[in-house]
């Protein structure tokens, strides 16, 4: 075994002992700080983000890998820091002195993959849905630990069911608040701001309006013109989303706010998702979305590519449409195609995030959380509350909930026991066996539940594993650890 994975073994021991301390129901708190204001923290993502090194040099690459196995974790699911935690650390040590005692490590690195696999499976075969407010109010506390963002997020989730996706927003003064959105909503903003002035909390609204959608930036007047002359014709006001107005197409929209109700507006939301939200807003709307890339520019827009909506509200963060003019078979279509995408894509991450939002949209099924707070400070950790009991509840509502308190990772051990017949090499058992050990670690250290019931989705769960078992896999087979420095 190479010197660079000891040291990385023992940094994860070292790191993953103070973590592990935070899991369960029972966990005493730690205390962090030897000067100044010393903090009690009980939740091993807290702990994770405060020590961001131990006192020896040696093990900080393996403590740091450990912090950040769990911190990913942590954004990606809302919970489960403790769990990684718990699991690295037993199934490090196992594949650490397998290794020590003459396995290969990339047998053995195969071996854990495969066990993985086959937990998640059994872990997934074994879940159930959620049902009723209390089981999710219960999950929602555990993750967030505020009993109030609990029972408002409980209560949403119960009203809109497994589709449900749920929109955070910040507001200066106290309080905490849900509000079910009455259409689709989109971040956006005004293309053109000194068009209308919108204060702070203020809306644009427009009833009836045509939809038209460019998926390009306008800068020449005679592009936008063809536009405007609809909205004439048809005297009816006009939504006109583009990636932005510039220089004469700009001055044209203003020239004519006397003659013509339009409101100029630009989704925000960023990347590469991008026209596949255009995209939902032309399905619900029924307009057809212009732009270099599908070959037909603004300039040659016809009533025909015009979508309808009874309402668009434009504030300035959000466009929120109510009921469009699509197609309600080929949007509920659509809607069941995301929902079978977000089972084939990482629960929790970015991409399944983004797909339970689109689908939300065009189920009418979104909420929002509006969060506020006396201080900057408590507003910021009310924020991360519901930003966690959130995640939580979706990752339940979405893969269903398991035994918690380590029963389901115990259970799901005997499949990968089970599985070891099937091995290639006895280095790829004894893989699979150290992840059957390591599932039987949260239980232990937990110990009798006493009768209490607990849950845990099983997202969480899923996300955890393969946390932990992608790094004693990397632990193990690591050549060398080079220090990172900036270049003066």
């Amino acid at each position: 075994m190479t010197e660079a994975a000891v040291r990385l073994a023992a940094g994860v021991a070292a790191m993953g002992e103070i973590l592990a301390r935070t899991y369960g129901p029972g966990a005493a708190p730690v205390l962090v700080g030897d000067h100044g204001k010393p903090e009690l923290i009980t939740e091993a993502a807290v702990l994770a983000r405060r020590l961001t090194a131990l006192g020896d040099p040696k093990l900080h690459p393996g403590a740091m890998a450990l912090r950040e196995a769990c911190l990913g974790v942590r954004r990606r699911c809302g919970d489960g820091a403790a769990t990684v935690a718990v699991l690295a650390r037993e199934l490090v040590a196992s594949a650490t002195r397998l290794v020590v005692a003459g396995a290969d490590p990339g047998r053995l690195r195969r071996g854990i993959d495969r066990g993985v696999d086959v937990c998640c499976a059994a872990l997934a075969s074994a879940s159930e849905l959620v049902a009723g407010r209390a089981a999710l109010a219960g999950l929602a506390f555990g993750a967030g630990q505020d009993h109030e963002v609990a029972e408002v997020i409980a209560e949403v989730c119960e009203a809109l069911g497994d589709r449900v996706a749920l929109v955070l927003e910040e507001r200066a003064g106290p309080g905490l608040e849900a509000a079910f959105v009455d259409g689709a909503r989109w971040r956006a903003a005004q293309s053109v701001p000194d068009l209308v002035a919108l204060p702070a909390g203020e809306a644009v609204t427009l009833h009836d309006p045509l939809v038209i959608l460019a998926d390009e930036t306008v800068r020449e007047a005679a592009e936008v013109v063809p536009a405007l002359e609809l909205g004439l014709v048809a005297r009816r006001s006009v939504l006109l989303i583009t990636r932005g107005l510039e220089g004469a197409a700009r001055a044209a929209v203003l020239a004519n706010r006397h003659r013509l109700s339009v409101v100029p507006a630009r989704l925000t939301e960023l990347g590469e998702q991008l026209p596949a939200h255009l995209g939902d807003l032309a399905l619900l709307t029924g307009a057809t979305p212009l732009g270099d890339l599908v070959g037909r520019p603004l300039r040659s827009v016809r009533e025909a590519d015009c979508g309808t909506a009874r309402r668009a509200q434009l504030t300035r963060a959000h466009l929120t449409l109510t009921r469009g003019g699509g197609d309600p078979a080929t949007i509920r279509a659509t809607a069941d195609r995301l929902a079978a995408h977000t089972t084939t894509v990482d629960p929790g991450g970015d991409a399944w995030s983004v797909l339970r939002q689109r689908r939300a949209r065009l189920s009418g099924s979104q909420a929002v959380i509006i969060v506020g707070g006396v201080t900057e400070c408590d507003r910021t950790a009310r924020i991360e509350a519901v930003r966690s009991s959130q995640r939580v509840v979706e990752l339940a509502l979405a893969g269903g909930v398991v035994a918690g308190g380590g029963t389901a990772l115990r259970d799901a051990a005997g499949a990968v026991r089970a599985a070891r017949g099937s091995c290639d090499s006895d280095e790829e058992a004894w893989g699979l066996s150290a992840i059957a050990d390591a599932l039987s670690a949260p239980a232990r250290r937990i110990g009798p539940s006493g009768g209490a019931v607990i849950l845990d989705p099983v997202g969480v769960l899923i996300g955890a594993v393969r946390a932990a078992g992608s790094l004693a896999g990397s632990v193990i087979t690591t050549a060398a650890v080079l220090p990172y420095r900036r270049a003066s």
